[in-house]
């Protein structure tokens, strides 16, 4: 998990890419995944209430990295892309109940 500098490695930007959404606890997996890699994420980068993901990348590029994956997964991208500011800041909205991811 990670390169030595704490950025994350191809085959986990591709897994995030890639990671199949077929129901909601898919998409609740796949935040599972990214929070655990995201940089600064115990320093208020991160939240998540169960329905509301808000991320800021803080600059960091290996955020950046992981939020470029995570737009490149076009069903995630589709189902709870809610806004998104300059800065690098951006809000999902997981949907109880949501039976497409």
């Amino acid at each position: 998990m990670m390169d030595v500098n704490g950025y994350p490695e191809e085959h986990e930007l591709k897994q995030i890419q890639e990671w199949p959404l077929k129901c909601r606890q898919d998409s609740l997996d796949l935040i599972e995944y990214v929070r655990e890699r995201w940089a600064y994420a115990d320093c208020g980068y991160f939240s998540f209430d169960g329905r509301l993901l808000k991320m800021s990348t803080g600059g960091w590029s290996g955020n950046e990295d992981m939020l470029g994956a995570l737009s490149d997964n076009a069903v995630f991208w589709l189902l709870h892309w809610r806004s998104s500011r300059r800065g690098g800041h951006y809000v999902f909205e997981i949907k109880k109940g949501n039976d497409g991811g």
